[in-house]
């Protein structure tokens, strides 16, 4: 259970959001929305520990997140956040090593069908291919909360496919999921958090 409780976001001395009191449970898939500016990115950097919590509180399984060692959730952005020198899987032990979840490096192997890549490096890769090693950390690195920030952004749509479908895997078993998106293509079940609601 994720909960917020009179949480404000704001960016230097602009409030963008006065306060936010919201209980998210397992299970749950959350698009969070709003205009460009309203603090959707400034919301999941603030649940992931990046950005400094100025009033109010986040509590995560009724733990304040600041209690968490780190990795406690997995952030992924629209950017592929990706080590271009790397081979594949490098990146992808790499990233299951911080999470100490190296046995589900297959997994992700094989759901985004990474084989024939697995030795090339990052700046020998198409761009689809790119996006599908940038979204295997989802299945190679266990984590109960995913932030998504835009990660539906440029995809084709066999990758939003399999994209929604390890989302709606990860929901039910019993994962938190929050996306940011601009798409109106939603996963079935999914709920909407509107941020300009709690601007009034």
């Amino acid at each position: 259970m994720l909960c917020f409780k009179n949480l404000k976001l704001s960016v230097s001395e602009r409030v963008l959001v006065p306060s936010i009191s919201v209980t998210l449970f397992p299970g749950s898939i959350t698009y969070v929305t709003g205009k460009n500016g309203a603090g959707k990115t400034t919301l999941l950097q603030t649940i992931a520990g990046l950005k400094d919590i100025k009033s109010g509180n986040i509590t995560l399984h009724k733990l304040k997140i600041n209690d968490f060692v780190k990795p406690y959730c997995l952030l992924a952005g629209h950017n592929n956040g990706l080590e271009k020198e790397m081979r594949v899987i490098d990146q992808l032990e790499f990233w299951a090593k911080c999470y100490n979840s190296e046995p589900m490096i297959p997994a992700a192997i094989q759901f985004w069908d990474l084989g024939d890549v697995l030795d090339r490096k990052i700046t020998e890769l198409s761009e689809g291919n790119a996006k599908k090693v940038s979204l295997s950390r989802l299945t190679c690195c266990h984590a109960d909360l995913w932030l998504l920030d835009e990660v539906e952004t440029n995809l084709d749509e066999n990758n939003l496919k399999f994209l929604h479908y390890a989302i709606s895997s990860k929901a039910s078993s019993g994962g938190i999921v929050i996306i940011t998106s601009h798409q109106s293509n939603r996963i079935k079940g999914s709920q909407e958090l509107k941020l300009e609601d709690f601007c009034v």
